[in-house]
Parts: structure tokens; C-alpha cells; sequence
């Protein structure tokens, strides 16, 4: 990574990464051409601007980004069946089977940030990012279906999210802290794969806001009053594989709840 400063409080930057997640064995399959896959890799560029700046008094600071993936030898977990036995094996794939190619994917897109302090002792931030996610080069099995230039299944193409904190002076008997926040995100991305094996993708939104009550009257103790998914927003996580079986995770419903918490000698 490598960064500029323009002008005082404006950082410019570019930065390139590679990870990946290492490949293994399929030990319970008895066909050769399943026995092993290879690691993913992932390559990225990303460019962004990081900024502090004023509006009068108002303190502001903004962040933004652009960025772009290329997703190599991409990990597809599948359930096959045999036709004969009846038996399922799970497995995991990163190539055709017919081709003995690999399968990729670009994944691009943008993020951006804003925090503004507009009196003492309140904060607002948010922010916004888009991804679009496409397959390159991949082929399913059982049917086998060329994917290239259609989604990457499972992708969020859009998330956003507020939060709120107000902490009131702490020369009361007390210092009150209310923080709140929103997130949003939009439906899944399918293919005409995934189409086939998960129900009907959508958005999910959910509201977190928390009351806290810190350092009581000198004491050390704080107690704090919150409640997660207001709206009592109800989604399933899917996890959408190309093919096979498929596993969901349900969301949280509405939680309320309390903890105290009591500090120690210098911890107060």
C-alpha cells in the first residue's frame, strides 16, 4: 500500500492485496478427478481517499473507495448422489470437470463513509457500499451450466447502515450513553443455479439501540438497558451453493436485555 498527502487531513491511497484459503483432499469420494482441489487465490486493488475537514465548527470526516477483485480457482461445495448406490459425498470443486478449468470471478465495487459530530457529545455516521460480482469462467454439475457472466450467487450487492451516540457530560451522577443504529442490505444475488435450490432471495433490515447508565455515582458499576432488532425483522441466511444441499440460518428475533457491569480500583 502506498499513500499521499495532498493537502493537510486528506489522505490519498492505493493498495493491492493477495489472499487465499488453502486447498485439500475430498477423502470420502472414490472418483480420481474429485480426489483434491486447489486453493483459492484472490488479487485486489483498491483506491480510496480518507478526509477531515469542517463545516464551521462541525468536524467532519469522509471516507471513499473503489476496489476490484480477481477471484481465482473459486471453492464450490456440492452433495452428489450416485445414481447406482444411493449414496451422498459431499465435495468441493474449483474447476470443470469437463474442461479441467478453473473457475473465476470478478468482484468490484465502491464504499463510502461519513462521520459529523454537529454539537458536543452527539455523533452521527453512515455509510454505503455496491458490489457486483460475476462469474468469469464456471460450470456446474449435474446439470452443468455455464455461469460465465452471471452472478456470484450469494453476493450482497448493497448494504447501508446509520448509528446515532449521544454521551451526555459526565460531571452528573452519571455518564448517559444512547447509541442506536440501523443496517440495511439488499437481496442476495442468484444465477440461474441457485435459482434452482434456494427460495426467493430478499432484503433484511434491522434497528440496535442501547441505554447505558456508566460509572454510577462514582461507584464503578454501569448498567446498561438494550434491544436488538426492534422491528422484529425475520430472514434466512442462505448459504446458496451452486447445487446440492442447502443450509439455512435463521435471524435473530427481537432481543431485550440488561447487563450491569462493576469495575475494580484503577479500572473505574
Amino acid at each position: 500500500a502506498v499513500g499521499l498527502r495532498p493537502v493537510d487531513r486528506v489522505l490519498l491511497y492505493a493498495a493491492t492485496r493477495k489472499g487465499y484459503k488453502s486447498g485439500s483432499f475430498n477423502v470420502l469420494t472414490v472418483d480420481p478427478a474429485l480426489a483434491q482441489y486447489a486453493a483459492e487465490v484472490v488479487h485486489d486493488v483498491e483506491l480510496g481517499v480518507k478526509a477531515d475537514w469542517r463545516i464551521g465548527d462541525m468536524p467532519i470526516r469522509t471516507n471513499a473507495a473503489v476496489f476490484r477483485a480477481k477471484y481465482d480457482n473459486v471453492q464450490t461445495s456440492l452433495t452428489l448422489v450416485d445414481p447406482v448406490s444411493g449414496s451422498v459425498t459431499a465435495v468441493t470443486l474449483n474447476r470443470d470437470l469437463v474442461t479441467g478449468q478453473s473457475n473465476k470471478a470478478t468482484i468490484k465495487g465502491f464504499e463510502l463513509e461519513a462521520t459529523i459530530i454537529p454539537v458536543p457529545g452527539f455523533e452521527l455516521s453512515g455509510f454505503y457500499s455496491k458490489t457486483d460480482a460475476k462469474y468469469d469462467r464456471f460450470f456446474t454439475i449435474a446439470p452443468r451450466l455455464d455461469l460465465k457472466g452471471e452472478n456470484v450467487g450469494g453476493a450482497i450487492p448493497e448494504t447501508l447502515g446509520f448509528a446515532g451516540r449521544l454521551t451526555l457530560p459526565d460531571d452528573g451522577p452519571f455518564t448517559l450513553k444512547a447509541p442506536a443504529s440501523y443496517y440495511w442490505r439488499a437481496a442476495p444475488l442468484t444465477n440461474s443455479a441457485t435459482s434452482l435450490t434456494t427460495a426467493p432471495a430478499k432484503s433484511y433490515d434491522q434497528l440496535d439501540a442501547r441505554l447505558s447508565f456508566n460509572n454510577i455515582y462514582d461507584s464503578g458499576l454501569d448498567i446498561g438497558f438494550f434491544a436488538k432488532n426492534l422491528a422484529n425483522n425475520r430472514d434466512i441466511l442462505t448459504n446458496a451453493i451452486v447445487s446440492g444441499a442447502v443450509t439455512n440460518r435463521f435471524t435473530e428475533p427481537r432481543t431485550y436485555g440488561v447487563d450491569i457491569t462493576f469495575r475494580f480500583g484503577s479500572e473505574r
